[in-house]
């Protein structure tokens, strides 16, 4: 600190004084940064029409424009401070410098500033008598207002509620003067805050433990502990610059220093051993309240109080010096709890009221969505009708789940994810995804797939038609986009081909647009937004670069809270981490792309084909159908004329008022297309000496979305003949599903009954004495070669799948071993090799029916097994000719092999860490998601009526804006009154947040 004599004109004397000595005011401004900010306050200060006695500038900057504004405005004196000075050392510094050059000057009053405010001219006049009439007056405050409009109160006293919570009395409201009777306060804020020299020198001034916030609330209350009075004087009005709000840990620390600093030396000493442990168990309470942004700053605050970073205890001391009044004083003039209840269901009522239009938005009845809902179920349930009544399915990329709870989830995490060798390794996340959907049928985890391919076409209507309603308040578009979706042919395809991982993609992926364009408003929002993003991840890998996309999208549109969106893809991280790094120890990074579950090896679509969304050259069925037509005529070409009224649709809504859903719809279908087009050429897994490329359903559904969303743009100017037009783009799409969507009545979808994959019944009733029991599966190939695979207990299973074991860089030792074993069968009828069949608790051995072409190796193979002595025939069934082995071992005679077949997902440290790390983080995200049925905020209702005004994602012509009413309340032109618990309102927004 040091002094700025050649800045002052005149000395500073007792003379000159005009009234009684005690009356003489002091003004103490405070400047930081801005030379605009600080001569306007100066500005106001000498425009008052009773004079200042005194005026000191406290400069907390180096900035030389600055200090040019100080000298210029001529002050009585100039302090130079430190920058990370608080408001309170500031003033402290003024206050001595005063001190030691008259000492007259604190026997007076001080009035304190921060550079910005702006009192009225007759704010002084108006205070000064106020404390007057009032003797034992120690502070009064004027009412303070919002610079960029004088008509709203931005504060007009403060109090606690009886949890130590900062109250702001009035707040955010329009000031008609019905607030100009009030008197006595708890506190007033610091800026304008007429205070009593003697006051700040007994108390010592501000609390140096509160540098950012509640410092002006912590003097006042030990105001009136030491028999001060502090009161408003409304008739003063202050005008306050916008201000950024205190950091939240900033906020926390102050309550909690408050809180301890406010009691005796036992209780204190309670409160702060309580502190840490009350913090941890916040963080569940945060976060069922919707309120994650307070879970550090609450741990923060606790750590920084318990360990007198505040330095409470000092303030402890300094407080139970001052106080002479008993805690009454103090507690007539806190928010009671009645007060509170009752203020906070008046605020809930208003909100509810102004929230309803926003409810009745989403709701199927009386919208149509209903109707489109009931239009799909019946539609799914014709088409699907050789499903009902089965109790799992298979074929193509389906295989049936584990049969029961238990084992379902012993695959996921970390565990055997080779049951050949038993090697270890990182389940996929969609493994975690299967076990999810087969708890749902617990009882028979197989049922679940079944009945999401029942419910899979009603499902994808009922997200697309949220979808639309999220940008049309017009039924019928709404049910154009939910029937198209529902009948898109990469949704039918993938039913038809069993490629379960397209069908979740499809039915979640319009509700992660949904979630995401509402993601910006609640916690809430986000972490449904972030739950179903990783849900789509864990289903398609490749979806990774769009996503990746779609989230950079989100923290530019996030606003102010664009922090909330860096949430969005944690939980995917966490699923994809472990699996990550050890593709990335094993040498191939890339292979955490691959496709999860049974691999599907198909020749896939390139080109401009690849937008008719149909994943393969057989086109859905339209090749076989189109094989008589002209040799010269391409099919994908002829097929693209459905897709033609859709594109041109689309066309029409890029230059339509509702362009901007149509651009953003097309720029991500391009990046689909783009996707698809590179998905198709790369392949990452194997099958035998085949490479599956990845499958490109996932990108085309990506690409079929965004053609829908611009072509529901293009209809948003109504006319009879946009809603033909539509019609037959519906039609269009209908027709391009054709075959795939009969596929499963006629008998040519891959899918089949699940019961057909199981292993023959001998297997099965020996594997439920011994899960570990083992069958050779040789599969005979066109090409003269064999497939060879095992399979332990009753059969292979969809959640067994391992993109580790699939992406393998080279074979195994186990699986040379098997090798080595067939290609022995297969030369000679009189080996007997028991001891490697033993090995390995081989007990049965299955030809499979062969491919066609390839008879004369299966009859090979099979009088070789017949031939042999050391194989009982078992006979056949409709998996194909199965072999019992003579003599064979209960369990695999190689320890190598046997002993970690016995590991579990939870026996090992790796295993457990990788479980409870992913069941914390999903568990805190679910929490987050699940709304908590309680009206939207005050501020969620002010900015979705903001949105609505503005109708910049929507694809609805704008509505008339209303004339707006003096003195109303309604959401649509002033926020609703009520009590506010100050900096810390951002984040009560989420407290009950819904979406």
């Amino acid at each position: 600190m040091t002094g700025l004599p050649e800045s002052m004109p005149t000395p500073v004397t007792a003379a000159s004084s005009i009234g009684p000595m005690s009356s003489r005011v002091t003004a103490i401004v405070v400047a930081r940064a801005s030379a605009p900010d600080l001569s306007r306050t100066m500005r106001a200060i000498a425009a008052q029409d009773r004079d200042v006695e005194r005026t000191v500038i406290v400069l907390a900057s180096r900035d030389a424009s600055l200090r040019s504004v100080a000298r210029e405005s001529e002050p009585d004196l100039i302090v130079a401070i430190g920058e990370q000075t608080s408001f309170g050392e500031a003033v402290d510094a003024a206050v001595g410098e005063l001190g030691d050059r008259d000492a007259a000057a604190l026997q007076g009053w001080l009035w304190l500033f921060e550079a910005g405010d702006a009192p009225d001219h007759d704010a002084l006049g108006l205070l000064r008598g106020a404390i007057e009439r009032n003797p034992s007056l120690a502070i009064t405050g004027p009412k303070l207002l919002r610079a960029g409009d004088e008509t709203v109160i931005a504060e007009l006293g403060q109090t606690t509620d009886r949890q130590g919570e900062t109250v702001h009395l009035h707040r955010g409201e329009l000031d008609q003067g019905q607030f100009d009777d009030e008197s006595d306060v708890l506190a007033v804020g610091r800026s304008g805050m007429l205070v009593r020299a003697s006051n700040w020198l007994d108390l010592k001034g501000f609390d140096p433990g509160l540098p950012v916030v509640d410092d002006a609330l912590d003097f006042s209350v030990r105001t009136w502990l030491a028999d001060g009075r502090v009161t408003v004087t409304p008739q003063a009005r202050l005008s306050l610059p916008d201000r950024p709000d205190p950091p939240l840990h900033a906020v926390r620390t102050a309550r909690l220093h408050r809180l301890v600093a406010s009691v005796g030396a036992a209780e204190a000493a309670v409160r702060r051993a309580l502190l840490i442990p009350a913090a941890l168990v916040g963080i569940v309470w945060n976060l069922v309240r919707k309120r994650p942004g307070r879970i550090w700053a609450d741990l923060a605050a606790a750590f920084a109080v318990a360990f007198g970073r505040t330095g409470v205890s000092d303030s402890r001391r300094r407080f139970a010096a001052t106080s002479t009044q008993p805690p009454r004083v103090v507690e007539r003039l806190q928010l009671s709890r009645e007060t509170l209840r009752q203020e906070r269901e008046i605020a809930r009522d208003e909100r509810r009221i102004a929230g309803r239009d926003e409810r009745d938005r989403y709701a199927l009845v009386g919208s149509g969505g209903a109707w489109v809902l009931l239009a799909a179920a019946v539609a799914s349930v014709a088409l699907m009708l050789p499903m009902l009544g089965r109790d799992a399915l298979a074929g193509g990329g389906l295989l049936p789940l584990s049969g029961s709870f238990v084992e379902l989830w012993s695959n996921v995490g970390y565990g055997v994810r080779d049951i050949a060798s038993g090697a270890f390794g990182v389940a996929d996340p969609f493994a975690l995804l299967l076990a999810l959907l087969g708890t749902l049928t617990f009882w028979h985890p197989s049922t679940s797939v079944v009945v999401l391919w029942v419910l899979a076409m009603p499902l994808a209507a009922l997200t697309a038609w949220y979808l639309a309603a999220r940008l049309t308040l017009r039924p019928w578009l709404r049910a154009f986009a939910a029937l198209a979706w529902a009948v898109s042919p990469t949704l039918l395809a993938a039913l038809a081909d069993g490629r379960i991982q397209t069908v979740i993609v499809h039915v979640l992926l319009p509700l992660l647009v949904f979630c995401a364009l509402r993601g910006t408003r609640t916690w809430s929002g986000v972490a449904q937004a972030a739950l179903v993003a990783a849900a789509i991840l864990a289903c398609a890998p490749s979806l990774w670069p769009v996503m990746l996309l779609l989230w950079l999208v989100a923290l530019l549109a996030g606003g102010r809270r664009w922090y909330r969106q860096l949430f969005l893809i944690v939980p995917a991280l966490a699923l994809f981490a472990p699996l990550a790094v050890a593709q990335w120890n094993r040498g191939r990074p890339l292979a955490v792309f691959a496709d999860p579950g049974l691999p599907l090896a198909t020749d896939p679509l390139t080109g401009a084909a690849l937008a008719l969304g149909l994943p393969d050259t057989s086109l859905g069925g339209w090749t076989s159908i189109l094989a008589g037509q002209e040799p010269g005529l391409d099919p994908a070409l002829l097929l693209a004329g459905a897709l033609l009224p859709l594109a041109m649709l689309a066309a029409l809504g890029l230059v339509l008022p509702a362009w901007r859903v149509a651009a953003w719809s097309v720029f991500f279908a391009i990046a689909g297309l783009a996707l698809a087009a590179v998905s198709g050429s790369v392949s990452l897994a194997t099958v035998g000496p085949d490479s599956v490329a990845l499958s490109t359903g996932p990108a085309q559904t990506l690409v079929m979305l965004g053609m829908l969303g611009a072509a529901t743009a293009g209809l948003s100017v109504a006319s009879r003949v946009t809603v033909a037009w539509s019609l037959v783009a519906l039609a269009g799409i209908a027709a391009l599903s054709g075959p795939a969507a009969v596929s499963h009545l006629n008998g040519t979808a891959r899918v089949e009954d699940g019961a057909g994959y199981a292993l023959p019944a001998i297997v099965e009733a020996q594997a439920q004495t011994d899960e570990t029991i083992a069958t050779l599966i040789i599969t005979p190939l066109a090409d003269g070669s064999m497939r060879v695979r095992l399979d332990r207990g009753d059969g292979e299973t969809l959640d067994e799948q391992s993109t580790l074991r699939m992406t393998a860089p080279e074979f195994s030792d186990v699986d040379r071993r098997l090798a080595e074993l067939a290609v022995e069968f297969l030369s000679s009828s009189t080996s007997t090799p028991t001891g490697e069949l033993h090995a390995l608790g081989i007990a049965f051995v299955l030809v499979e029916a062969p491919e066609p072409g390839a008879g004369p190796i299966a009859t090979r193979i099979t009088s070789s097994l017949d031939g042999n002595a050391s194989f009982q025939a078992a006979g056949e069934t409709h998996s194909g000719t199965v072999w019992r082995i003579v003599s064979a071992t209960v369990a695999p005679a190689d320890h190598d092999v046997a002993d970690p077949l016995a590991v579990s997902n939870v026996d090992t440290w790796a295993g457990r860490g990788i479980l409870v790390a992913l069941a914390l983080i999903l568990a805190a995200t679910v929490m987050l998601a699940l709304p908590t049925g309680a009206p939207p905020t005050r501020e969620q209702v002010e900015v979705e009526a903001a949105a609505a005004r503005r109708r910049r994602f929507t694809i609805d012509p704008p509505e008339p804006r209303r004339a707006r009413r003096f003195g109303s309340t309604n959401v649509e032109d002033e926020p609703a009154p009520g009590y506010d618990h100050g900096p810390d309102r951002d984040d009560e927004e989420d407290r009950n947040g819904i979406v």
